[in-house]
């Protein structure tokens, strides 16, 4: 019997999430630009290297249905924010799960040329933990919360900043793409910026 658990269970390190988001679009567009869009980004903020067998893609599933392909995509992220003796101790684990619903081939006009598309829906599901390994380590500490709060307190805030402009980062990058609304990627922020129109 396959057992489906969550890969924080029975874990060893603590960690808080920093951002779980959903990006959703229903219309035309190129798979094949998207997956290439979003590899391209992990590669270039150190999450992977081009390196195929390297890449953490850890399942991909593609079948034909009556209403078109159905896509399912999972990549599995981790990258250490801090170098030297502080690598072991801080991590960033970014999960995208994207699900692709009724794809079918079309032809669409750009710059008056005709070219081969796809119509469909793409959900993108991005989650965002900030994991620190030295929580169970610091809690065997006799200072722990003195040597928490003076430093290692700042360092997280720090960390958390950084991973949560970096993961909505992500999300305006498929907004680009989409040309869907952005959104103020700052803390509380909600403001939406004016939609681009292509001629813009």
């Amino acid at each position: 019997m396959t057992v489906i658990r969550n890969r924080y269970t029975d874990y060893d390190s603590e960690y808080v999430t920093i951002a779980d988001y959903i990006v959703n679009f229903k219309d035309v567009f190129i798979m094949k630009s998207v997956y290439r869009l979003m590899r391209e980004w992990f590669i270039e903020e150190g999450y992977a290297t081009t390196s195929d067998k390297d890449f953490p893609e850890i399942f991909y599933l593609e079948k034909e249905e009556k209403a078109g392909k159905e896509m399912w995509i999972r990549w599995r992220f981790s990258k250490s924010p801090l170098g030297g003796k502080m690598k072991a101790y801080w991590r960033y684990d970014f999960d995208v799960d994207v699900h692709v619903l009724a794809l079918v081939p079309v032809e669409t006009i750009v710059d008056n040329k005709k070219i081969k598309a796809e119509k469909g829906e793409v959900e993108v599901q991005v989650k965002a933990n900030l994991v620190w390994g030295w929580a169970k380590k610091v809690k065997m500490w006799p200072l722990r919360d003195i040597i928490y709060r003076w430093f290692l307190h700042d360092t997280r805030k720090r960390l958390e900043n950084e991973l949560y402009e970096n993961v909505y980062g992500f999300r305006d990058a498929l907004a680009n793409f989409f040309r869907m609304p952005h959104f103020e990627s700052k803390k509380g922020g909600i403001e939406a910026w004016a939609r681009k129109l292509p001629e813009e």
